[in-house]
């Protein structure tokens, strides 16, 4: 049955907020808004627009047909006496309710006083910054409200998750908007960018993107500026961003795992699963997602996750200041789970991840087993993660000291005289390295270093003292192995410089003996 109606005035429009000057119809927030479900949640972290799309729907609506009533809710604690007096004072604001002769004591009595007038329009209810709004009791109340007068549609915008939902869902009332429905795509940032006066191409808009995701605040900083107005660009976005992005959730546990696992550059739903709790790992990865700002994308067989890189800047940067140990210890986890993982190119995830760390066992691990195909192909990301390294660490893993050395020379050499000055650069370092620290060396960095000076007195023409030192290595090479820590690929060369050194003295029949060993 109908229940009382709601006369509507156009007076009423006055209790809502002002708009912005220029404001981006949002026609697919729009679409759902019209629905008019008797209770409508839009969820989504300050500044993702909530207040503005639906103040700017609500003002397309005919003043004739829609009423609105608009209550900003204090920030939290806000006592439940404080609520009732400020909504009953809304409604009055809009001529739909008398004066009271003492305070209001629930809704249930608001209900009562709402006017008995016939009438078909609505009365649009919105309860913004609801966060404050938890007494449960109250919400009971609101959702009976709305039961009762079937003209009456509540807006509730808040931040997170909010408790009036599964009440209203135990009567189907609920219509729930989350942030990733609230987030800006990048078609609707150049219709934004045209209503703000300078458009942008599609690529702009996708880097825009790209570096603020869907938040519209942080997005409109960073577009650009049109004639005569000045647009701060991407340090305001960055201090915006720096300065809302924790008082935009409530949710602590979920901030807590954002910010842990901003440290990857992507958010494996295998990795979250991995180093997520094991019980809500999934629903980890629901929460994850559903705050609006990492986007779903497919590499390869993989789901991941993706920050907007200004969002993870902000986040990495902020749990490094907080807690650095504690982030030193995700980054540990972070790596010892990119090194589990099968394929060369991911094991340059975990050297990152073990320097951030500081596990530099670890980072020696992954350097002895993969540095040179990583050096390869990711020339100055191998760089940037050696250079991280301290100097007194350095001293612990010599052939990691040299690699140093040489990369950096790589990365100024170029291919016109074959790279003399890298290759030279390998071999002073390693003669100085194996000179000092021959005895104490690990597998991994004696046959590097090793190899380095084998190939430096070679090319010093000191053929027989290279055939010497590589006679005088080869029982500590042969001891080190013994012990399982053989390197295939390190020890093939170091075998091969050998067959090259006797080739060039003339004694081929070792020179086919060792060469034979490289390739074992």
């Amino acid at each position: 049955m109908k229940g009382p109606g709601i006369a509507v005035m156009e007076r009423d429009r006055q209790t809502a907020p002002m708009l912005p000057e220029r404001v981006l119809h949002r026609v697919r927030l729009a679409r759902r808004l019209a629905e008019w479900a008797p209770i409508t949640v839009l969820r989504g972290p300050q500044g993702f627009g909530k207040t503005t799309a639906v103040a700017d729907w609500l003002a397309e609506q005919p003043a004739a047909e829609v009423a609105v009533v608009w209550l900003t809710i204090p920030e939290p604690p806000v006592e439940r006496q404080t609520l009732l007096a400020l909504l009953a004072q809304q409604l009055r604001a809009a001529g739909l309710m008398p004066d009271f002769s003492a305070p209001p004591t629930s809704v249930a009595v608001i209900a009562e006083a709402l006017p008995n007038v016939p009438g078909a329009g609505k009365l649009a209810l919105v309860l913004d910054n609801a966060r404050g709004l938890t007494d449960g009791s109250m919400l009971e109340e609101l959702v009976a409200l709305v039961r009762r007068h079937l003209e009456l549609h509540l807006f509730v915008l808040t931040r997170a998750s909010h408790p009036i939902e599964p009440i209203a869902a135990r009567t189907g009332a609920v219509n729930t908007i989350p942030p990733v429905e609230l987030a800006l795509t990048v078609s609707e940032i150049e219709e934004f960018a045209v209503v703000l006066g300078s458009p942008v191409e599609a690529d702009q808009a996708a880097e825009v993107h790209r570096l603020a995701g869907g938040w519209t605040a942080a997005v409109q900083l960073l577009l650009p500026a049109s004639d005569g107005e000045a647009r701060p660009g991407l340090i305001a976005a960055r201090e915006y961003l720096r300065t809302s992005l924790f008082s935009a959730f409530d949710d602590d546990a979920l901030l807590l795992s954002l910010l842990q696992f901003s440290l990857a550059a992507q958010l494996d739903f295998e990795l979250i699963r991995a180093l997520g709790e094991p019980a809500d790992s999934d629903a980890l990865i629901q929460r994850l997602e559903g705050v609006g700002l990492p986007q779903r994308d497919y590499r390869d067989d993989r789901v991941v996750l993706v920050l907007p890189s200004l969002v993870r800047d902000v986040l990495r940067e902020a749990f490094a200041q907080r807690d650095p140990q504690a982030a030193m210890d995700f980054h540990r986890r972070l790596a010892q789970w990119y090194h589990s993982q099968p394929g060369n190119a991911v094991q340059l995830d975990a050297l990152e991840h073990a320097v951030a760390g500081h596990d530099w066992g670890l980072a020696h691990v992954v350097w002895a087993e993969f540095g040179t195909w990583l050096s390869l192909w990711e020339l100055d990301r191998v760089r940037f993660a050696l250079a991280e390294i301290p100097e007194d660490v350095m001293l612990r893993y010599p052939g990691t000291h040299v690699a140093r050395f040489v990369l950096d020379s790589m990365a100024s050499d170029n291919d016109t005289d074959a790279r003399s000055a890298t290759i030279r650069t390998y071999f002073e370092a390693s003669g100085r390295e194996v000179n000092d620290h021959r005895d104490r060396l690990p597998l991994a960095d004696l046959l590097f270093v090793g190899t380095g000076h084998l190939i430096g007195l070679r090319f010093a023409g000191e053929l027989r003292a290279a055939v010497e030192f590589a006679t005088e290595l080869e029982p500590r090479i042969a001891e080190l192995t013994t012990t399982g820590h053989e390197l295939h690929d390190r020890l093939g060369w170091f075998y091969l410089q050998r067959a090259i050194t006797q080739t060039l003295i003339g004694d081929d029949d070792s020179a086919i003996r060792f060469n034979q060993r490289a390739w074992e």
